[in-house]
């Protein structure tokens, strides 16, 4: 039996119930004001960096793509997205931070000859990203938590290398990677990027990595090894009809996150 597909708007309405209950909207909101408070000064941990660039993204992404039989680099990948013909290839980031990325994506696929239309979720970096959008990189710049965004359209390729999926609270992490997942098109990539921790500690928490795994109360709910939970994952996406692959960057002090994940649509 195919399970049910859901709607965007169904996880951002998810997303807003969740968020009427007093100790989730009081978490969401200090960890929007923690990032809000160190996106123009020194990060509070370098994986925060906002200013990565295509080399970054690709170093990271490319060891998954590659996994998955899709090559390994992101412009050659994207290129091979289906699009029809005389519609660009639409893109959305997911905190692009100072869209250093987006800047030079678009350079490199249009020497690719892929004509694309991007769209920016940020709610912190609104000055850097005007200027990218006032310069045409970007062509729509939705300034509000992303969480709180709802896709009207399809996209091609979706990335969130350390955006909302990764720093949302807990309770809204599920619904948010589902309804980014469901705003693909058939044939589109989604590339995640998080930073997880085995230990709980109040360091980590506040660094807002990922402590335990995906599950809305992990620190209470989780027993299972990370890699056992993300099978279930895997499988989960699968029967949605994704190919879904976890993956773990093996190279250590690179300013990176430690996993990825990435999602193709395939009906």
């Amino acid at each position: 039996m195919r399970s049910k597909t859901r709607r965007p708007a169904y996880y951002t309405s998810q997303i807003r119930r969740k968020l009427r209950d007093y100790d989730t909207r009081l978490e969401f909101d200090m960890r929007q004001e923690s990032i809000k408070h160190n996106s123009h000064t020194s990060p509070f941990v370098s994986r925060f960096n906002s200013s990565r660039g295509y080399f970054a993204y690709n170093k990271f992404f490319g060891i998954g793509l590659y996994e998955m039989g899709l090559g390994n680099d992101i412009a050659q990948v994207l290129a091979n997205i289906p699009r029809e013909r005389g519609k660009p290839l639409e893109i959305l980031e997911d905190g692009p931070g100072t869209g250093r990325f987006l800047g030079e994506l678009k350079t490199v696929l249009t020497r690719e000859k892929v004509n694309c239309a991007i769209t920016a979720v940020d709610a912190h970096f609104a000055k850097e990203l005007t200027e990218h959008k006032t310069s045409g990189v970007i062509n729509r710049l939705v300034t509000k938590p992303a969480e709180l965004f709802t896709p009207r359209k399809k996209y091609g390729a979706i990335f969130s290398l350390m955006g909302s999926v990764h720093y949302t609270t807990n309770a809204l992490r599920k619904s948010q990677l589902l309804k980014l997942a469901y705003s693909l098109k058939k044939g589109g990539i989604m590339l995640v990027g998080f930073n997880f921790v085995q230990e709980k500690s109040s360091s980590a928490y506040f660094l807002m990595n990922i402590m335990g795994g995906f599950s809305e109360n992990p620190n209470e709910e989780r027993v299972m090894p990370i890699r056992v939970e993300m099978d279930g994952i895997k499988r989960v996406f699968q029967k949605k009809g994704f190919a879904a692959h976890f993956c773990p960057y093996p190279f250590k002090g690179d300013d990176l996150p430690n996993w990825m994940l990435i999602l193709k649509r395939e009906r």
